[in-house]
């Protein structure tokens, strides 16, 4: 399926309404309020406050905070580090509702030493107070240390010295703390943190709880705000994957988050209200077991994962008191008093040891238990192990039963996802489960065997790292999870000790006895740290790591962090606001989507670029930043599904992104290098097509989309100029100055046309080609139609072949791409439209045939890749295709029907199973119809677009549209994370000019120029937090 990239610029939108949308004026049908005499701008009303504690104390890793009283008006306020108020030196940024008289900015971007700080505030007409002194910030010899990292999957959280917190890694899993930053800032100060998945808790010294993250899981702790604001003290909290549980000091229990989780415990309310203090909490995948005070034990959360334990209630009930509670990732197993283990949950992952009763019975009492994801292992007071579960993740051990039977005691277990490994009394290392997940220790037996004794180990979720009495490592299990560390031998043989090593899913990070650290395994896990060596040299000596699922984050001794690993876990902590990116200026945005990356890219006004999103497809342009800094202008950027490709002044191209998927050009860099200027770039989903001024054509990328062009080549090198190159999503096709086609790439997607070869070769000229993701229609000089590529995308014409011959000339084709099939629609001079491909993108259009047979001339058509949409000459409008998808519009027919004139229609993208379409008419009133969570359902904002002030131009996500509305506001509805929401705090500060869409992100343009961005958290901007750093 092809992922629709849309690009919108500031003159001209994509889906335009038929209105210069950056040529706004106010509609004369708005009232006038009562004349009053007009709020003037004045520089008296921009005047420093100070900087209110803590702040005044913070330091050079810091961001302050400077308090300026502000005009009552709405308006932006910017604060800049020189005199000429420049925006490459801007260093804060408020928006301003005019409601107070003063408002708090934090700055970002300081240097060290004495900074002078400069402001300027600009209102809603433009007028401005222009750029003043405020006050000066000192960044010298300040300490505001690191003290602790806490992580979830995706994002950290670190506790400063101070007592405040700050966050980076994915925006919606925690990443982003700026809802709270208020309430993290130190004033109260941070003691610890709990991590779900995707959701952090912050317990501060007052006792109280400060949640942010994905609401779903547990980030959104409003409904029991009362219970933790501190009243009662909270002096824990353990999560489960999607729901937290908060012990207080009186021994009561506070659960929030996903219900099936453990959020809910409201069937156990009564046994968690203190009346028997709770005193410990342990949680499984799905559930929660609390220790209460009297040595019984109350679980929740879901049956199937422990939180029904009432099949051993009687052995729970602290009659034999439990003292701790080991799990699995289904199932628990509580250690008793007498040295006995009672196990429940599901029976696969540990629920069930009946078959070891005799054995955890307490006869021999077991002292500790360890877990992997489906299995327990039981260590004895004799040294004995004792195993139960999933056989394969290690609830076997019988293989090394001799090993186990206490003979030479173990003294520690320890545990990837699926094995175990125990160091025994002579230091030697016992591994069973899983042999591909560190089970089997054949291949460094010799390693382990206690002749260097074994100290400690380190899990990935399929290797270990064992730490030896020596300071060297040994590792085994799972090759690309860290069990190769031949890279690094020389570096963990000893020589310098390794004091301590962290891990995350797939690679390790070993902290040396100098303050340096080594790492190994995957690198997109954070297995590479050559980017930061010379920050893990011990120069400046590592205190302490810790792991998110993909990246790593070290505490040095001065409390400075470096981070490695996937950027989009947290392994990039540079700052990804609007700030740092400094996203003003902006000409054009455009993204790179796939079903694993979204990244971005902004031409600016300089000709440079600055991108962001994921590194890997494009985010981090590193690597070309002195080949995209504006020295040769950039004049267009084109993406395909992972990667970006820059046309500049000279002629030169320049790529990132993924090499194999064209982010790398250096096996056709000659033919790049504007001797031979670029004119045009053209982007299949992997694939690069670029047309020099000479007529030839050069491509790079996936052979698999069109990237290798060989087997054409001599058909593309200009002998006859090529003139135009279309794309799907796997192929191309050149038109020549012959008139005469060329294609390559996947032969299912177009690359072929062998069938169609003596119709597209020049004798009756092809004059322009439109594609959809896999099918290509050509448009010929006598208005014929030929086409080719899958038939379910269009590929087939021939059931309208009569229709499409040229009796009737084909004016147009617009094509509707969708995810499991495409359709085409040919408009025809007489007015008429032929439809043809998949049904349910709206290949058929049986229903409505005498509707669009040109008796009410179509003038034109617009897709969304379920449906299409087609305007009529008397401004009404019909619509074909899946049902759910906007192809039925009856339940607006009268809206549509041209008593009103529809001017323009906009469509969401189409990429999911379902659609929606949205009309502007000519009163600035807006229809909209189709799936109702995807933008088709409007009735929530029905005020607002019922034209009392006009709509002039509208855009859409994959779920959700967002209009612009004449006095610049912008209105959204559909799906919020895919921008159907758009903040309060945004809206007012647009200045209608300019509008943007991805798949899941609106972007707009603010009253001084910056670009802010709604929808998916993970790729949102918010120019109001510029500059954030340490």
């Amino acid at each position: 399926m092809q992922l629709k990239i849309l690009v919108l610029a500031f003159t001209a939108l994509a889906i335009s309404c038929g209105r210069n949308s950056a040529s706004v004026s106010q509609s004369t049908k708005t009232t006038a309020a009562p004349s009053e005499a007009p709020f003037v701008l004045d520089s008296k009303y921009l005047k420093p406050l100070g900087f209110p504690t803590p702040y005044s104390s913070v330091g050079n890793l810091a961001t302050p905070v400077l308090e300026v009283e502000v005009p009552e008006t709405l308006g932006v306020l910017q604060l800049f580090s020189d005199s000429s108020c420049s925006n490459a030196n801007i260093v804060g940024q408020k928006y301003v509702d005019g409601s107070l008289s003063s408002t708090r900015v934090r700055l970002g971007n300081l240097s060290d030493g004495v900074t002078n700080i400069y402001g300027k505030f600009t209102d809603k007409n433009g007028d401005e107070i222009s750029c003043k002194e405020m006050d000066q910030y000192d960044l010298s010899n300040k300490n505001y240390d690191i003290q602790t990292i806490f992580s979830n999957n995706n994002a950290f959280a670190a506790i400063r010295s101070d007592g405040s917190v700050i966050t980076w890694g994915v925006p919606s899993y925690g990443g982003n703390s700026s809802s709270v930053s208020e309430q993290l800032d130190g004033s109260i100060a941070v003691t610890s943190i709990a991590a779900t998945e995707r959701a952090f808790a912050a317990v501060r010294s007052d006792g109280s709880v400060i949640t942010w993250g994905d609401s779903t899981y547990g980030g959104d702790s409003s409904g029991v705000s009362p219970d933790l604001n501190g009243n009662i003290s909270v002096t824990n909290i353990i999560a489960s994957e999607r729901a937290f549980a908060a012990l207080r000091l009186d021994g009561s229990v506070i659960t929030w988050g996903d219900n099936s989780y453990g959020g809910d415990s409201s069937d156990v309310s009564t046994e968690l209200n203190g009346t028997t203090a709770v005193t410990s909490i342990t949680s499984s995948f799905r559930s929660f077991a609390a220790i209460r005070s009297d040595g019984s034990v109350v679980s929740w959360g879901s049956t199937n994962n422990g939180g029904d334990s009432s099949s051993v209630s009687s052995e729970l009930n602290g009659s034999i008191a439990v003292t701790s509670i080991a799990s699995t990732y289904a199932a628990f197993a509580a250690l008793r008093t007498d040295g006995s283990v009672v196990t429940w949950g599901n029976n696969v992952f540990g629920g069930d040891s009946d078959s070891v009763s005799s054995d955890i019975n307490g006869t021999i009492s077991v002292i500790s238990i360890t877990a992997t994801e489906e299995a327990f292992a039981a260590l004895r007071s004799d040294g004995s192990v004792i195993t139960w579960g999933n056989s394969s993740n290690g609830g076997d051990s019988s293989g090394v039963s001799t090993e186990l039977n206490g003979s030479t005691p173990v003294t520690s277990i320890y545990s990837t996802e699926s094995a175990f490994a125990a160091v025994r009394s002579d230091g030697s290392v016992i591994a069973w489960g899983h042999g591909g997940y560190g089970g089997s220790t054949s291949g460094v037996s010799s390693d382990l065997n206690g002749t260097i004794n074994v100290t400690s180990i380190e899990a990935s979720r399929g290797a270990f790292a064992a730490i030896r009495s020596n300071g060297s490592v040994i590792t085994w299990g799972y090759g690309s999870h860290g069990a190769n560390s031949s890279s690094v031998s020389s570096d963990i043989d000893g020589s310098v000790e390794v004091i301590s090593i962290a891990s995350t899913k797939q690679a390790f990070a070993a902290l040396r006895s100098d303050g340096s650290v080594i790492t190994w395994g995957s690198s997109n896990y954070g297995g590479d740290s050559s980017d930061v060596s010379a920050d893990l040299d011990g120069t400046v000596s590592v205190t302490s790591i810790a792991a998110t699922d993909q990246a790593f984050a070290a505490i040095r001794a001065d409390g400075s962090i470096v981070t490695w690993g996937h950027s989009g876990y947290g392994g990039d902590s540079s700052n990804k606001s609007s700030g740092s990116k400094n996203l003003i200026d902006i000409a054009s945005i455009h993204s790179a989507i796939s079903y694993s990356y979204s990244s971005f890219a902004a031409l600016k006004t300089d000709g440079s670029v600055i991108a962001w999103g994921d590194a890997y497809s494009g985010g981090d342009t590193s690597s070309v930043s002195t080949d995209i800094d504006g020295s040769i202008g950039v004049t267009s950027i084109i993406a395909n599904n992972y990667s970006f490709a820059a046309l500049r002044s000279d002629g030169s191209v320049i790529a990132w992104g993924i090499s194999s998927l064209g982010g790398d050009t250096s096996s056709v860099s000659t033919d790049l290098d504007g001797s031979t200027p670029v004119t045009n770039v053209v982007a299949s989903e992997g694939a690069f097509a670029a047309l020099r001024s000479d007529g030839s054509v050069i491509t790079w990328g996936s052979t698999t989309y069109g990237g290798d062009s060989t087997s054409v080549a001599a058909d593309i090198n200009g002998t006859i100029n090529v003139v135009s190159i279309s794309a799907t999503d796997g192929a191309f096709a050149a038109i020549r100055s012959d008139g005469s086609v060329i294609t390559w790439g996947d032969p299912l997607q177009g690359g072929n046309s062998s069938t169609v070869s003596s119709s597209i070769n020049g004798t009756i000229n092809v004059t322009s080609i439109v594609a959809t993701a896999e099918a290509f229609a050509a448009i010929r000089s006598d208005g014929s139609v030929v086409t080719w590529g899958d038939s379910g995308h269009g590929g087939d014409s021939a059931s309208v072949s009569t229709a499409i011959n040229g009796t009737t000339p084909v004016i147009s084709i617009n094509a509707s791409s969708g995810n499991t099939g495409s359709a085409f629609a040919a408009l025809r001079d007489d007015g008429s439209v032929i439809a043809w491909g998949y049904s349910s993108a709206g290949g058929n259009t049986s229903s409505v045939s005498s509707q669009i047979d040109g008796t009410i001339d179509v003038i034109s058509i617009v897709p969304n890749g379920k449906a299409f949409a087609a305007i009529r000459s008397d401004g009404s409008v019909v619509t074909w295709g899946y049902l759910h998808g906007g192809g039925d519009s009856s339940s607006v027919s009268s809206e549509l029907d041209g008593s009103i004139d529809v001017i323009s229609i906009a469509g969401t993208a189409g990429i999911s199973n379902f659609a929606a379409f949205a009309a502007i008419r000519s009163d600035g009133s807006v229809i909209t119809w189709g799936k109702p969570d995807y933008g088709g359902d409007s009735s929530s904002v029905s005020a607002e677009l019922d034209g009392t002030i006009d709509v002039v131009s509208i855009a859409g996500t994959d779920r959700a549209f967002a209009a612009i509305r004449s006095d610049g506001s912008i209105v959204t509805w559909g799906e919020s994370d895919n921008g159907g929401a758009i903040s309060e705090e945004y809206n007012g500060f647009s200045d209608g000019s300019f509008l943007f869409a991805s798949e899941e992100n609106f972007c707009s343009k603010d009253l001084v120029g910056n670009i802010f961005c709604w929808g998916n958290p993970n790729y949102s901007f918010d120019p109001q937090f510029t500059g954030r750093q340490f």
